[in-house]
């Protein structure tokens, strides 16, 4: 239903932490980072710099602790793994790395096995602290902003395959000067409308349309 101003029509399922208490599965010094969920199951991305990410799996419906997601292999950058999202029916994740890091993109196939690194890229900005993606993986593509959220990365994938050479699209306020707008290594939210143009949002940033040439 719509929800208008009236909260009351959302009905609290169960509830991890309360307002008191961190879960149980918490790792001490971990922040929370990302949150997604797929196939009936919520998957909580909790770390640190420079250590081994933790992804917790939690039934989406219950708040059971089903396990973790294996993390072999997911040792790159300042958080090794920083963003996590439910993309055409698998789970995806980025590093996230300062300027000349190598941005890596991760694919899980089942919550048993080990990632595979469908993209790695050594970019010339801060970047990866949200992934982003469109389309599927047969014809898709993933986003990034930069640090400032002055340019938006664009990685396109065909069958299955992403091709690790973007398209940087510089971002332009409306009187034709930088747009600057994110804090931080990459952390504005992209959306895609399927003809070109984008939503980009974050932190010190409003949801601002941009067309196909990064204009405002």
């Amino acid at each position: 239903p719509e929800l208008k101003d009236d909260i009351s029509q959302m009905d609290e399922k169960w509830n991890m932490s309360g307002n008191t208490s961190m879960p149980s599965w918490s790792v001490s010094g971990y922040k929370i980072r990302s949150i997604d969920c797929l196939n009936g199951k919520t998957y909580v991305l909790q770390g640190k710099a420079y250590a081994t990410p933790q992804v917790e799996i939690i039934g989406a419906y219950d708040g059971n602790r089903i396990g973790t997601l294996n993390v072999e292999g997911v040792s790159t950058g300042i958080y090794y793994l920083s963003s996590i999202k439910a993309f055409d029916g698998k789970l995806i994740g980025s590093n996230v790395v300062d300027a000349n890091g190598a941005l890596k993109v991760f694919k899980w196939e089942n919550d048993n096995t080990a990632p595979s690194t469908i993209l790695q890229y050594t970019s010339p900005d801060a970047i990866g602290a949200q992934i982003n993606a469109s389309g599927n993986f047969s014809n898709g593509k993933l986003w990034f902003s930069n640090g400032n959220s002055s340019k938006v990365y664009v990685f396109t994938i065909s069958n299955g395959k992403v091709n690790a050479t973007p398209t940087i699209i510089s971002l332009k306020k409306a009187d034709g000067t930088e747009f600057v707008g994110g804090d931080g290594r990459g952390t504005s939210g992209i959306i895609d409308n399927g003809d070109g143009t984008f939503w980009l949002d974050g932190y010190n940033c409003y949801p601002t349309l941009f067309d196909t040439n990064g204009n405002y």
